[in-house]
Order: C-alpha cells, then sequence, then structure tokens
C-alpha cells in the first residue's frame, strides 16, 4: 500500500513539576481522516541518559471512547498521571488522540482514509523512532489502553506482531457485536467503521479479539489483561479470553478486581507500567539513571511493582491481595531472552 508520508509539527514541549517532560506532536495523512496528535512523556533522566548512548522502550497508550491522550497523564480522576510516575520505569510513553472520531484503533474496510492501525504501526511507529532516542524493534514497543484504547492495544498486537510484542488490556472491550446487542443506545461508531453486523459479518468478525487471538501462538508475543468484577460492559468477555488463551496454551496474564468499568485506580496503571518494564527487562542494555535503580519514594508503597515482582521465564506472578482473582497461563517463556536488539 502506498500513502502519502504524514506532516508532523513539533507544538510545544513543557515540564511539569517533576521534573519529567512531555513533548506534543500533530499529524496528518491520507491514511486517516483528520489530524491526530500525541503527547509524549519522557522520564527527567531522558536528556542525560540519551546523551550517554541509552535508547528507551517506547509504550503507547490509546484513550477510550470519550477520551483523549490527556487523560493519561493530565487527568488525576481518570488515573495517577503518568507525569508523576514516568520516572521510576524504564521506557518513554506516547499518548495518542483520535481527534474523537471513534476510530476504534483498527482499518476501516469501508474507508480507505480510516486506517488508522496502519498509520499507527507503519507511520507513528517510524517518526517516534526518527524524534526519539529509542530501541527501533518489535521487542521494544508495547501497546495498553482503556475500553475501546484495550480493545486497540490487543487488536493491534494481533494484526502487527511484527511492530510490537507486548499488549496489556484495561478493562477492554473484546466482542464488537455484544453492544449491539445491549442496547446500550448507541453503536460507538462501530457500523460506520465495518457496516452493519447482518450485512457485513466479516467485518465484524476479522477484529473480534476473541475469534483472533490464538494467530498469535508462536508469535513471541507478551499478552496481559485485566477486568473488574463490577464492571457491567466488558467483564465477561475477559474472563472469556483467559479461557481461549489458557485452552490454546497462550501465555498471558490475567487479573480481575473488584471496580467498575470507569476509571483506573493506582494500584492498577503501576500495575501496567511495571509489566512492561518486566518485558522489556532483556532489551534494555544501558542502565537508566541511577535513580531507576535506587527507585524513588514510590518504592515505599508496598502497592507499587517493581520490574523484580514480574518475571518471564516461566515463574508465576504475584497475586495482588488487591485482586480477587489472578490467573497466569505461563507454559512458555513470554519472550525469547536469546532475541537479540539492535542498539
Amino acid at each position: 500500500m502506498k500513502y502519502q508520508i504524514i506532516i508532523i509539527t513539533l507544538l510545544v514541549t513543557y515540564a511539569q513539576s517533576t521534573a519529567s517532560s512531555i513533548r506534543e506532536h500533530t499529524f496528518t495523512s491520507t491514511l486517516i481522516p483528520n489530524t491526530f496528535s500525541c503527547a509524549v512523556v519522557l522520564p527527567k533522566s531522558y536528556t542525560a541518559d540519551s546523551a550517554r548512548g541509552h535508547r528507551f522502550p517506547v509504550v503507547y497508550f490509546l484513550h477510550c471512547a470519550g477520551c483523549s491522550k490527556e487523560s493519561y497523564y493530565k487527568d488525576p480522576g481518570y488515573c495517577t498521571p503518568l507525569t508523576t510516575l514516568i520516572d521510576a520505569h524504564t521506557f518513554i510513553a506516547v499518548c495518542i488522540d483520535d481527534g474523537g472520531i471513534l476510530s476504534w484503533w483498527l482499518d476501516s474496510p469501508l474507508n480507505d482514509h480510516m486506517q488508522v492501525s496502519t498509520f499507527l504501526a507503519k507511520v507513528l511507529v517510524n517518526r517516534i523512532d526518527s524524534l526519539y532516542a529509542t530501541l527501533p524493534s518489535r521487542e521494544a514497543r508495547g501497546l495498553t489502553g482503556h475500553s475501546m484504547g484495550g480493545f486497540g492495544a490487543l487488536h493491534n498486537l494481533i494484526k502487527h506482531p511484527d511492530i510490537f510484542s507486548a499488549a496489556f488490556s484495561i478493562k477492554g472491550g473484546l466482542d464488537p457485536t455484544l453492544p449491539l446487542s445491549r442496547s446500550w443506545g448507541s453503536d460507538f461508531g462501530l457500523n460506520t467503521l465495518l457496516g452493519t453486523q447482518s450485512s457485513q459479518s466479516v467485518n465484524w468478525d476479522a477484529v473480534n479479539i476473541l475469534k483472533n487471538c490464538t494467530s498469535l501462538k508462536d508469535k513471541k508475543c507478551s499478552i496481559a489483561f485485566y477486568s473488574g468484577k463490577n464492571d457491567s460492559w466488558f467483564s465477561g468477555e475477559n474472563r472469556k479470553l483467559d479461557t481461549i488463551l489458557t485452552q490454546a496454551s497462550l501465555p498471558h496474564f490475567f487479573s480481575e478486581t473488584s471496580e467498575d468499568h470507569y476509571a483506573i485506580p493506582d494500584t492498577q496503571i503501576k500495575l501496567v507500567l511495571a509489566y512492561f518494564d518486566s518485558v522489556f527487562a532483556p532489551f534494555v542494555s544501558v542502565a537508566p539513571h541511577s535513580k531507576y535503580h535506587k527507585r524513588n519514594s514510590l518504592s515505599k508503597d508496598p502497592s507499587y511493582r517493581t520490574s523484580r515482582d514480574f518475571t518471564i521465564n516461566g515463574r508465576s506472578l504475584p497475586i495482588d491481595p488487591a485482586h480477587t482473582n489472578c490467573s497466569l497461563y505461563s507454559k512458555n517463556k513470554l519472550l525469547d531472552p536469546k532475541i537479540k536488539t539492535n542498539h
């Protein structure tokens, strides 16, 4: 597929009180119908560490329906802002905004200018790699998101395992056929993207996480997801995904809390970030700033997991007492430590 190279505009760089920094960019492309934007959240050690030759893994944060990129770093009512957490981790965060178009982070088979998944994997990733000191390898790229963003994280891992190696879905919607049957009063843009279920069922099946997750078999991907027992939207399908992956002998991490669908508790956003530290650990060749090893005041918080809490060598992950259910299926290694990354 040929597509026009994007135009990127550096809008602003501003420091937070934590000394982490955010750099904002906007993008246009023939693959997307409107201007997209992203905010790159950098740890305060980024400038010094990158000058010493350190290259960083990247986690891409996809927002839910009705939210924006700022939800992850400006809205403490939604989750603990990334700007207060990023300094304790080994990667940079890229928070992406689709401009409120309910993209579901996928490629529409009905609209050549709504190819959001292709834009993310083939265009945005390359631009971020060209602008920042990243590890330009699938083993050092992950995806996460809440609700619609959780769907997008797993969908793009399934569609682009050559670009991304890990995904953590936060209370994600996994079976897009369910919203309509529950009479929510809205299709959340899915009919526009995919056509009606009655006339275009093949399009819906093609993006159904439950029907396509086993394609990750033998792809050396790390799969993680959690849901809330009181989540009336997606809890059932998350449990079903756990069952499907276990029956397929696909390594994954799944946990269930007592929360509802909205917002991401402090313990859970920390869980997500620490998970990626563990996934990326074999591929971070140059140690970050020494404060990473000493950690910071967050390490005194018993709810804050470090990368040592997660293992990728087939050993069980710890069960958080806050979880009412925690499942790890790890027949094989989540990542093959023999894989080498070009630095």
